[in-house]
Formats: C-alpha cells, sequence, structure tokens
C-alpha cells in the first residue's frame, strides 16, 4: 500500500514537471512567434526603404543623366571650343568645335602634346594663339571644383582681330590727317634750311672749306628731313606687319648694338632682366625702334654723363620693358603732353619720337607711359601681353 502511494506521488510529480515544461514551452513559442512577427516587420520596413533607396538612385540616376546630356548638347551648341582637362593635363571631354579647331586625335591625349601641334610657335599678338592654318584663338580657363584639372574655352577671333587692327589703322591714318599742317611746317623747316645752305655753297667766290661746311650743314638737315618721315612712317604702321617669334635676350641685342653707337664718349647703357629665355609675338623692327628711341630720349635729356638702364620683368601675363635715367626727369607741366605727336622740348625734336613708342605698344595689344622712379630721373615703361601660350606654360610649370 506505501509502495502504490509513493508511485502514484511520483507519477503527480513527473506531470506537474511535464505540465511546467509544456507551460515553459508555450511561452518560448509565443516569445519566439512575436519576435518572429516584429523581424519580419523589421524586413518588411527594410524592403520598403530599400525600394524608396533603389527608387530614388533611378531618379537620380535619370537625372544625371539628362543633365549629362543637357551638358553634352550645351557644349555642342557653344560657338567655341572646349576641353576639358583631368589633373595631369589630359583631354577628357570636348566638343564638336574643339575636334574643327585641333583635329585627331584629341580625347585622351595630352593638351601639351595637342598645343605643340596645333599652334605656331610664334603664338600671335595680344596673348591669342594663332593656329597652324592662320586662325587667331582667344583662350580662356578655370580650374574645375571640386577635383583636380580645367576647363579650357577657345574663341575664334580671327575676324575680330582684323577689325581691330583696321580701326586702330583708321585711327593712326585720322591722327596723321589731323596732323597735317604741324607735319608741312616740320618738313618745310629742314628742307628750307637745306636750300638756304645750298645756295650759298653756289656762291664762286667761296673757299672750298666753306663751301665743304656749308654742304655738311645742308646734308645734315635731309637727314633730319629723313628722320621725320621714317618716324611719320612708323607711327602710321605701328606694329601692324612683319609679326615673327621675339626672344627678350636676342630683342636686347638688337637693342644694345644700336645704343653702343648713339652713346657719347661718358656715357653709359646697360641691359638687365629676370625672363632668360622668354619669348613672344611682335614686329621685331618695331619694337627695337621703339625701346632704341627711349633709349635716345634718355641720353639726349640725362647730359653727357647719363646712366641708362633698360630692363624687362615679367608682370603677371604681360612682359614690362622700361628705359630709366638718371636726368632731371620730365617736368609736371609737360607730362601730359609728352605722348602727343609733335610734342618736343627741344628745338631741334622733331615730337614724334614717344608718339611713335605708344603707337607701337598699342599695335602690339598694349601701352607705354611715364613712371617716377624712386630716387629721381625718369622711367618709361612698355607693356607687352605675353602669347597664351606662354601664359600656359608659366601656369604649368607653378603648378
Amino acid at each position: 500500500m506505501e509502495k502504490t502511494d509513493q508511485n502514484r506521488a511520483g507519477t503527480e510529480r513527473g506531470q506537474e514537471a511535464l505540465t511546467a515544461a509544456f507551460a515553459a514551452f508555450a511561452d518560448l513559442s509565443g516569445r519566439l512567434e512575436d519576435s518572429y512577427g516584429a523581424l519580419q516587420a523589421q524586413v518588411r520596413g527594410l524592403r520598403q526603404q530599400l525600394a524608396a533607396a533603389n527608387e530614388r538612385e533611378r531618379r537620380e540616376a535619370r537625372r544625371n543623366a539628362e543633365l549629362a546630356s543637357r551638358l553634352a548638347a550645351l557644349l555642342e551648341a557653344l560657338p567655341g571650343g572646349v576641353l576639358m582637362l583631368d589633373g595631369d593635363g589630359v583631354v577628357r571631354q570636348l566638343n564638336g568645335t574643339a575636334s574643327e579647331f585641333f583635329g585627331a586625335p584629341l580625347k585622351d591625349t595630352a593638351w601639351a602634346e595637342v598645343r605643340e601641334r596645333a599652334f605656331h610657335a610664334a603664338g600671335d599678338d595680344g596673348g591669342d594663339l594663332l593656329l597652324q592654318d592662320g586662325r587667331t584663338l582667344s583662350l580662356a580657363q578655370r580650374l574645375l571644383d571640386p577635383g583636380p584639372g580645367r576647363v579650357l574655352l577657345f574663341t575664334d577671333v580671327t575676324e575680330h582681330r582684323k577689325i581691330q587692327e583696321l580701326l586702330a589703322r583708321h585711327r593712326r591714318l585720322a591722327s596723321l590727317g589731323e596732323m597735317a599742317a604741324a607735319l608741312a611746317h616740320q618738313i618745310r623747316t629742314p628742307l628750307s634750311a637745306a636750300l638756304l645752305y645750298v645756295d650759298n655753297a653756289r656762291r664762286a667766290e667761296l673757299p672750298a672749306e666753306r663751301r665743304d661746311a656749308l654742304l655738311g650743314k645742308a646734308i645734315g638737315c635731309l637727314h633730319d628731313l629723313e628722320q621725320l618721315i621714317a618716324d611719320m612712317l612708323r607711327f602710321a604702321r605701328g606694329a601692324s606687319t612683319a609679326v615673327t617669334t621675339l626672344d627678350i635676350d636676342e630683342l636686347f641685342a638688337a637693342v644694345r648694338r644700336a645704343a653702343a653707337a648713339a652713346a657719347g664718349e661718358s656715357q653709359t647703357v646697360s641691359f638687365r632682366h629676370d625672363a632668360p629665355g622668354l619669348s613672344f609675338a611682335g614686329n621685331r623692327e618695331a619694337l627695337t625702334g621703339a625701346i632704341l628711341n627711349l633709349v635716345n630720349n634718355a641720353l639726349q635729356h640725362a647730359g653727357p654723363q647719363a646712366r641708362v638702364e633698360v630692363s624687362a620683368r615679367r608682370q603677371g601675363n604681360d612682359l614690362e620693358i622700361s628705359v630709366r635715367d638718371d636726368g632731371p626727369g620730365v617736368p609736371p607741366e609737360q607730362r601730359e603732353r609728352i605722348f602727343e605727336p609733335f610734342f618736343t622740348s627741344r628745338a631741334d625734336g622733331t615730337g614724334l619720337g614717344l608718339a611713335v613708342v605708344r603707337s607701337v605698344a598699342r599695335g602690339h595689344g598694349g601701352d607705354a607711359w611715364l613712371r617716377d622712379p624712386p630716387g629721381g630721373g625718369a622711367e618709361f615703361v612698355i607693356r607687352l601681353p605675353l602669347p597664351a601660350v606662354e601664359r600656359g606654360a608659366g601656369q604649368e610649370a607653378a603648378a
């Protein structure tokens, strides 16, 4: 009997444990079901977020494609040639006008290689670029931001430059017309003097020595007349002909040879510059004559002990050539008029020297002016714009 009770008690305890285990299992299953439902809800949410993100990416891709299409259409519609360079200076994107300017191959080609084959070594006048076929291009460039690289925009300014040259020539011719009366007076003075000397030299009773002196004075007057006419022609032409590649060292060498003959025994003319090998485009004869005019002017005004310095330096995108002397300088009342044709403070001057200098400088797209140097004297400056090829080379070297 007692053993039966023990068995019954054991059975009850087992049933209770089994019931507890089933209850725990049911509770755990409920929690797992709840977790699985929550997980499914999260998965649905993530799927919705992923679908929304994919839709946004598709819309962004469509928008980028539209923007790229519009950019390509814009590049093709531009009247100029466009090149996009990467950080290594390689052409990565271009438009049809650029292909027409520079030919093939172009895409994935180094810009330095394209520049070497497409342009004349001389570049051109006024900071532009001269293509092999004779067309003139103007260059504008911007850095890409963000990221490395540059955008180059080329505009065909061939006709515009021709019109500018014609306009400048017409202005010079108009100035010549306005100066006709003054020119007649300037020519008449040495011509009348020469005729007077020759007429006196014809007198039979004159000794040979006196006759030779009179003829020498007549020849001097004719030389003055020849110089006056040469200055007038240089003023009229400006720098409109014979544009070639010039090297600053060669230009200074030509001026140095001519200045050596003009300087007096106790006068000195020195030369210096900080741009060895710098090349630019211009009229060799016109620029040499303009600088020599400034040197002669300095030697004449600074006196028998004159010290004249001719220097050149790169100033941004320009080349500045200056001629400085240690003379008394230019009086304040004359500074506004010294570049006017036929204005002179010397009795034997033509008044065209500085007018020719400014005409030549402006004919090259630059200018000329007077600057007051520290320590006295006078300093005349000629500014010439550098060709875009030279500018680009300087920028790449700096980079």
